[in-house]
């Protein structure tokens, strides 16, 4: 997913993150048997209208042809591996507390790292390396690695997979306000008529959930 940036935009990666609450569901249904539900269904229409719109830039010929770019299709195989996190963590939890789960996750994670790409750190000219560089990979080691995998798993645990991975049909309209904020400007209005058509993603998918806890209960 890091890789993917080098070929695409931000947008780009956020949107088709968009996709990964279908992928999950799917996912879902097979590993721990949730059903899918109409809702989930509903949901993954606007989703993924929206994301081939924005990734598409309004521009049916483009779509039609499936006019994908480099960063694209890796993104979007990485969704294909990421949409398995939140059912794998709701199937193997055993009880342990969250802060070891998300540990072990994380340890094991940095073992991958390192054997994929260990060999190339003594050729990294560590003085060179400017202080933005450190602050950029201290936040994400600590507020995007450490603080959001344990927020993500407790939240699995009592929301189920499903409902906390819609959260991330968010991710479009904030990285436009992220980027907006930065100085990078507003997309074209067709991009953001795709951004748009996305978030009734999310609210279609929570208010199905509680519809259909609420009448287990009852």
């Amino acid at each position: 997913m890091f890789l993917a940036l080098r070929f695409t935009t931000a947008l780009n990666t956020g949107v088709i993150f968009t996709l990964v609450p279908g992928i999950s569901s799917v996912y879902s249904a097979v590993l721990i048997k949730e059903k899918l539900g109409m809702y989930r269904l509903a949901s993954l229409l606007p989703a993924t209208l929206g994301a081939l719109w924005v990734i598409f830039e309004g521009n049916l010929q483009r779509m039609l042809s499936l006019e994908l770019n480099q960063g694209d299709l890796i993104f979007f195989f990485g969704c294909l591996l990421m949409a398995l996190y939140t059912p794998l963590v709701k199937r193997l939890h055993r009880g342990e507390p969250m802060a070891i789960m998300t540990f072990w996750i994380l340890v094991t994670g940095c073992g991958w790292l390192l054997v994929l790409s260990g060999y190339k750190l003594p050729t990294v000219a560590w003085m060179d390396i400017q202080p933005k560089i450190w602050v950029g990979i201290i936040y994400l080691a600590i507020f995007t690695t450490i603080i959001t995998f344990f927020v993500s798993q407790w939240a699995t645990l009592y929301l189920g997979p499903t409902r906390v991975i819609a959260y991330s049909f968010l991710y479009p309209p904030l990285i436009v306000l992220i980027e907006w904020l930065l100085g990078k400007g507003i997309p074209p209005l067709s991009t953001l008529l795709g951004v748009l058509l996305i978030l009734p993603a999310m609210f279609i998918i929570q208010r199905g959930v509680k519809r259909q806890s609420t009448s287990r209960k009852q």
